[in-house]
């Protein structure tokens, strides 16, 4: 049976001999963190890994490095601490901060203009890669583009060209009106003979519609010729002249061009809308500066009322213009 004092000799022995034992331990420690200090002098630091050991894992300085990493930037020498005094002048701007931090970057800036930034992420497609100040700048969804005018009934009519086709009239009726000669010229329609006879043997002969142009050679509008328009247009409600034959018949005359007589079926014994029309085009044309009246002569023919019939009416001008025209029944004077 061993005694006390033996046992309490044996406990002394092994807690020195675990003394010995833990200090071999730190000395082997420390022996070896020298060797790989000595060893880790040689060569060339790792930033990085320095970096990275000298701050805990998800602070705002570890995300800075990882934000410079994904830049392809270089990482800090040194990142100070939160304690460090030159934390505080520092310029956050200098760090880049990832975008994706903004979602709870309350917790994680501390700059409260950064976290005001963060909290007011800016509405520009502009910026949105690296902002002017080095940081990167989250930017908002832009809002979805809406129509201007929601559906069809809503959009207002688009302006199409007319189709409409153009008409002459429209111009010609702008056209300023002439005055009227003495009243004594076209009190009666003068005519010679042999121009009544051949109105009679061409367009008396015929039935409706058939003309020809009427010509004057002493300036008091007395009729001393006539031309023939074989080659109209003509139906039996209208006479379209060939203006083209009768304007190279004008050529080399002396005579001018004072009017037209055309015929009208039985019954239309009065001109036409159409016939005032075509009286104001010419009485106003630039190309007849001569005309202040225009003789037009209806006449009835032997085919269509079994006799032949001169109706003597003279046009001018409307004082009001627009188009509008004066027309004058007359009597008929035969001159021989």
């Amino acid at each position: 049976m061993r005694s006390a004092g033996c046992e309490t000799l044996q406990a002394s022995r092994i807690g020195i001999t675990k003394q010995k034992g833990l200090r071999a331990m730190h000395d082997f420690s420390s022996d070896t963190d020298q060797i790989r200090l000595q060893r880790d002098a040689k060569t060339e630091p790792n930033t990085d890994l320095q970096a990275t050991k000298a701050v805990p894992y998800g602070s705002p300085q570890n995300k800075a490095i990882d934000a410079y990493r994904r830049a392809g930037a270089t990482a800090p020498s040194a990142v100070p601490s939160e304690e460090s005094p030159s934390a505080a002048e520092r310029p956050v701007e200098t760090a880049p901060v990832d975008g994706d931090g903004f979602e709870h970057s309350a917790g994680t800036v501390a700059d409260p203009v950064v976290r005001d930034e963060a909290e007011q992420p800016r509405h520009n497609v502009e910026t949105s890669g690296w902002s002017g100040s080095g940081s990167l700048k989250k930017t908002a969804r832009p809002a979805s583009r809406q129509p201007v005018w929601q559906g069809a009934k809503a959009r207002p009519p688009e302006s199409r060209p007319s189709h409409r086709p153009f008409d002459p009239w429209e111009e010609k009726r702008q056209r300023a009106p002439k005055i009227p000669p003495a009243s004594e010229l076209i009190s009666s329609m003068r005519m010679h003979r042999h121009v009544y006879e051949a109105i009679r043997n061409t367009i008396g002969r015929h039935p409706a519609e058939q003309g020809g142009m009427l010509l004057s050679a002493t300036g008091d509008y007395t009729i001393t010729d006539y031309v023939y328009d074989a080659s109209a247009a003509t139906t039996g409600a209208a006479y379209n002249p060939n203006t083209d034959f009768l304007n190279r018949a004008l050529i080399g005359r002396e005579n001018q061009f004072c009017g037209i007589v055309h015929s009208h079926p039985p019954g239309f014994r009065r001109l036409s809308g159409q016939d005032e029309r075509a009286a104001w085009s010419n009485l106003t044309s630039p190309h007849n500066p001569q005309l202040r009246a225009y003789l037009m002569p209806l006449v009835m023919t032997i085919p269509d009322t079994g006799r032949f019939e001169l109706l003597p009416f003279i046009v001018t001008c409307h004082p009001h213009g627009n188009g509008e025209v004066k027309v004058r029944s007359v009597d008929l004077e035969i001159l021989e």
